[in-house]
């Protein structure tokens, strides 16, 4: 019988659709399915609600850490509804009224290199940045210090390199599933600083790992020709709707423009661009 883990993440402003690490002496293997983002903004600040499915055929590894690439520290963390989730789907479905389909086109506290920032509980969730100090190759080194320090499976440096940028971010969110044989976890919703682009890090991603991606988004539109998503749907939307009750706490009023995006990523070596999305 399969066991399964859930994780959500809402907070994708950045490069990614970060990678999975779990502990070095881990024998079993685990498989990544559908990962699901929301991705708005405002003025304010930029919000990423993020998904992800997992199973294996034996048992879970007793933790693991999804870490991904942002542009900054995120200022919020918060677990949300898995309804959101229904909601969009429901909103963005050919078959609801008022959608237009379009045809698809703990270890070290410090490293050299890397600011470890403080651990954050949030639900069942252990949030920790790691802000990258110094923008060069060496940086990569030091992301491997700490997750080998943290009993973690390192991440290639050739992966690491376009996601080195001053000031910007590996979020690592750990999970402790020992004594479990199924977990079924709220999104989480990361909110950073103010952003006009955002550019999802599908990338980060270890060779050999395929998936497949939903991105939903608020006024937010590939702004290139992309290899990995082509555009599935297409809506206008006024909120609040008593029908979507999770999605209206985001919006408190007024009326946007929905957008469903679908690929799959096949993990192979790729220099490729991550899918770059700009406010419309």
């Amino acid at each position: 019988m399969k066991k399964y883990l859930m994780f959500g993440l809402m907070y994708f402003s950045l490069n990614a659709s970060a990678c999975l690490h779990y502990p070095n002496d881990y024998a079993g293997t685990v498989t990544e399915h559908k990962k699901e983002f929301f991705l708005f903004g405002s003025k304010e600040s930029f919000h990423i609600i993020a998904k992800t499915n997992l199973s294996s055929s034996g048992k879970l590894p007793e933790r693991l850490a999804w870490v991904f690439p942002l542009p900054s520290v995120p200022v919020k963390y918060e677990e949300v509804s898995p309804q959101v989730f229904k909601e969009l789907y429901q909103i963005t479905s050919p078959a609801a009224d008022g959608v237009r389909s379009l045809p698809k086109s703990e270890g070290l506290n410090s490293v050299s290199g890397i600011k470890v920032h403080e651990a954050q509980t949030v639900g069942r969730y252990k949030v920790r940045p790691l802000e990258i100090l110094d923008a060069n190759s060496a940086t990569a080194s030091a992301l491997d210090v700490w997750l080998k320090s943290n009993n973690l499976k390192m991440m290639p440096k050739e992966k690491q390199l376009r996601y080195l940028v001053k000031g910007s971010v590996f979020l690592v969110i750990e999970a402790d599933l020992k004594g479990l044989s199924a977990v079924d976890f709220k999104p989480l919703h990361i909110v950073l600083k103010p952003l006009t682009e955002y550019s999802l890090p599908l990338n980060f991603t270890h060779v050999g790992r395929a998936f497949a991606v939903d991105v939903y988004t608020m006024n937010l539109k590939l702004s290139k020709d992309d290899r990995f998503l082509d555009l599935s749907s297409s809506t206008n939307f006024s909120i609040p709707d008593s029908n979507y009750p999770e999605i209206s706490k985001f919006f408190p009023s007024g009326s946007g423009h929905f957008f469903k995006y679908e690929g799959k990523f096949l993990g192979t070596k790729s220099d490729s661009p991550d899918p770059l999305f700009g406010v419309e």
